[in-house]
């Protein structure tokens, strides 16, 4: 397999072997938005030999995207992963976010993409794929009974209670338009705030956030996995709200594919998917945690002992065992994305998930 790697907040995403290779040309990223040319490479299939399937994250590493913990080479060494190489040869890219990977999926770059609900709704409110796409395996849910919820944190001695007390603060949140900004935008509407005058959102990595927060440049952290963690194990800050009381079960990103290549290659789609099922319950098994865990941090450069204080707990976000997609979590995010002012008209995400190409679709029913 074949991994494009992009600038993710400076983070390089790791390789376990030399096997893996990096690089994608400056010219082809040029050209990206004018031409679907600088291909990475042509399909093979229909008795030819293995599919090509180019591949772009939504610009996070495992274990919140675990794509590239299931597709590093580790699980192929096991037998876990079957199909790469065989039924198809995999080539993936690590954007920088959820807008790139869209980018990508728009020019045809790449026929498989991890896209935030927010890019979602953009691409199909703007018919901005040819032949349409389709939500064909889902990530992990925010706030499932259980689990883990991302954190909207403050100093414990900072004397903010609720959110109501907000007026006149500087929130903080990764990138304006993504979706702890969304969720904590309509947050702000349902305490009687007006988001756009009543607080300033400041753009600061979730890296840097929690220093930001203990510094006093920002008065409220939006914190996900493994940063909300890290920031409660030190203390001195609190919890204020989560996006599960801003806006209910969630789910801030999905795989999402071109129906053309779904048409044309559909063993293959089901093989790749096949590889990612059989990977996620390997890597979410009880039995395989430290191993697991071990994979993980080779790959993100995460140690494990910070991956210790959630991975496969009641701390982690859920993810369904047969990667089943939650239309219902996607839309509360694109509804919040209407309430706030992001998008004119709501999106219906049932009406994009086609779960067919799962090894297991009654699963998800």
């Amino acid at each position: 397999m074949k991994i494009h790697s992009k600038s993710q907040n400076g983070v390089r995403p790791g390789a376990a072997t030399n096997r893996r290779t990096f690089g994608l040309s400056a010219a082809c990223l040029v050209m990206l938005l004018i031409t679907a040319g600088c291909s990475p490479g042509g399909n093979s299939g229909a008795g030819g030999g293995p599919v090509d399937i180019h591949f772009s994250t939504g610009g996070a590493l495992p274990p919140n995207e675990q794509e590239a913990a299931i597709f590093n080479g580790e699980l192929e060494d096991k037998g876990v992963v079957k199909g790469n190489g065989e039924d198809y040869r995999l080539e993936m890219t690590f954007a920088k976010g959820t807008p790139e990977a869209q980018s990508l999926l728009v020019a045809g770059e790449v026929e498989f993409a991890t896209l935030a609900f927010s890019t979602i709704a953009s691409a199909q409110q703007q018919n901005a794929v040819p032949d349409g796409f389709s939500i064909v395996a889902g990530h992990f849910i925010d706030g499932y009974p259980g689990k883990f919820s991302n954190t909207y944190l403050v100093k414990e001695d900072s004397g903010i209670d609720s959110v109501k007390d907000l007026k006149g603060k500087n929130i903080g949140v990764n990138s304006v338009g993504t979706a702890v900004d969304v969720i904590f935008r309509n947050a702000l509407i349902k305490a009687g705030l007006d988001p756009e005058s009543d607080v300033r959102f400041v753009e600061i990595g979730f890296g840097a956030m929690g220093q930001a927060l203990r510094d006093g440049r920002i008065d409220v952290g939006s914190m996900v996995q493994p940063f909300s963690e890290q920031e409660m194990q030190e203390g001195g800050v609190k919890v204020l709200t989560t996006a599960k009381e801003s806006v209910g079960e969630n789910s801030a990103i999905a795989v999402v594919a071109r129906n053309d290549f779904l048409k044309e290659n559909p063993e293959a789609a089901k093989s790749f998917l096949a590889d990612w099922v059989s990977g996620i319950k390997w890597l979410d098994d009880p039995a395989n945690r430290d191993e697991a865990m071990k994979i993980i941090s080779d790959v993100s450069k995460t140690p494990v002992d910070v991956l210790d204080l959630f991975y496969g707990t009641e701390k982690d976000y859920y993810r369904n065992p047969d990667a089943c997609p939650s239309a219902t979590a996607l839309q509360a995010g694109v509804d919040a994305m209407v309430k706030v002012g992001y998008l004119e008209n709501t999106v219906d995400m049932k009406s994009l998930v086609d779960t067919s190409y799962l090894p297991d679709p009654d699963a998800c029913t």
